[in-house]
Order: structure tokens, then C-alpha cells, then sequence
């Protein structure tokens, strides 16, 4: 199977992870704070915070523009 690295990222979790950087053919890993995948944030920490503030955002955004649309 053949990987699009510009798409990869990695993501460090744990307080004792010693963060090595990592590479795919040759080429760099980037690594990110926080993921998106099948609709769920990932974060370092694993918290949940950020992902319920996007679903928030999310719905409210919905929720006005139908208010807009009255």
C-alpha cells in the first residue's frame, strides 16, 4: 500500500512519550498537536475539550443559519 506523507501525521500522547520524529520514505513525519479522524479531534492529552468545542461550534453554526432562514 503505497502512503501520501504530505497527509501523515503524528501525534505524541503520554506525559513519558520521548517524541521521536519518524519518516516514510526517506521523507519527514509532521508531527501535530491534534487530528482529525472519522469525525473525532485527537489531542496529546486525550481530552475530550476539544473535540465537544468543535461539535458545539458545529451545531450552532447549523442552529443559526436556520434561525437566519425564518
Amino acid at each position: 500500500m503505497k502512503f501520501n506523507v504530505s497527509k501523515c501525521k503524528v501525534i505524541h500522547c503520554g506525559k513519558s512519550n520521548l517524541g521521536y520524529n519518524y519518516n516514510m520514505a526517506g521523507v519527514p513525519v509532521e508531527e501535530a498537536d491534534s487530528e482529525k479522524d472519522l469525525g473525532v479531534t485527537f489531542t496529546t492529552d486525550l481530552k475530550s475539550a476539544v473535540h465537544c468545542r468543535d461539535i458545539y461550534s458545529k451545531a450552532n453554526r447549523i442552529c443559526w443559519a436556520y434561525l437566519a432562514e425564518q
